[in-house]
């Protein structure tokens, strides 16, 4: 065969490969492409993507952008088409107590101390364990995931099984173990609460998606919280009562509460296992 020949064969493979293939070759490859929707991005500019694509690899987001320049720069295994619909950056849900979901309704329209020392801690007692709560959780989570939330702070008993049951779920969660002042339904001391908590942590720590923390449930629960002294109220019945007695909101005498370090001294061996989430 003369060299015109083989010239000529190869430079015709060349131009007439089909053009798909072609550009399969030269994309990058990625897993998921989401494409097709208006993308939110909550970037610094708050930058609106209306015919937008999202690129995720494993369990990163690639690249986010104009869905005609995306989708010639990346191939994906998985496509969803996301037209007509908006895709947004998961919600974060910042309190929960998940497994109380088995709870909802138990008794509405009372004060919340009533409703806390006359119906939730009673049932706490009778039903709580870590069935209970891995029940909880996973229902949570699948109401969570299909109200767009993917991370959550929680602070309830058995938080490693919460954190068990959000893992497994996918989902990120901030998790506290409760302190409290009576005996819990997961630890029935004070030294049983600091040992569990110990182990939470340092079981979690580095995890990815699981950040385990300490939880002393609130002011009006946990004496150690509170500082000394008469100037900061106990708790009362309605929220006018306790205006009166303060001159100020719950919320705005918090800020001039200050807690002296010598009445909550944490462990100085947890000071290298609890870091800021994420």
């Amino acid at each position: 065969m003369s060299l015109h020949r083989c010239l000529f064969l190869a430079f015709s493979v060349f131009f007439f490969v089909p053009a798909p293939l072609w550009s399969q070759a030269t994309r990058q490859q990625a897993d998921l492409i989401v494409t097709g929707g208006t993308v939110v991005t909550m970037d610094g500019p708050r930058t609106i993507y209306d015919d937008g694509a999202v690129v995720v690899n494993a369990d990163t987001i690639v690249a986010v952008g104009p869905r005609r320049e995306l989708e010639t720069k990346y191939a994906a295994t998985q496509t969803i088409d996301a037209r007509g619909k908006l895709v947004l950056p998961g919600f974060i849900n910042g309190h929960t107590h998940v497994p109380m979901t088995l709870f909802r309704g138990l008794h509405d329209d009372v004060t919340l101390n009533d409703w806390l020392y006359k119906y939730i801690f009673p049932a706490e007692k009778k039903n709580v364990d870590e069935q209970f709560v891995r029940w909880g959780t996973r229902l949570a989570a699948a109401e969570q995931i299909r109200g767009g939330v993917t991370t959550f702070a929680d602070m309830y008993y058995f938080e490693d099984a919460v954190a068990e049951e959000t893992k497994a779920a996918g989902m990120r969660g901030v998790l506290g173990e409760t302190f409290i002042d009576f005996p819990a339904p997961d630890n029935k001391s004070e030294v049983e609460m600091l040992a569990y908590t110990e182990k939470f942590l340092r079981k979690w720590q580095g995890d990815p998606l699981i950040h385990a923390a300490v939880a002393p449930n609130s002011i009006y629960t946990k004496s150690l919280l509170l500082p000394a002294g008469p100037s900061v109220p106990r708790p009362t019945a309605t929220p006018a009562a306790r205006i009166s007695a303060t001159g100020a909101t719950p919320l705005r005498r918090i800020q001039f509460i200050r807690v002296p370090r010598r009445r909550f001294r944490m462990p100085r061996r947890w000071r290298g296992i609890i870091t800021r989430p994420f």
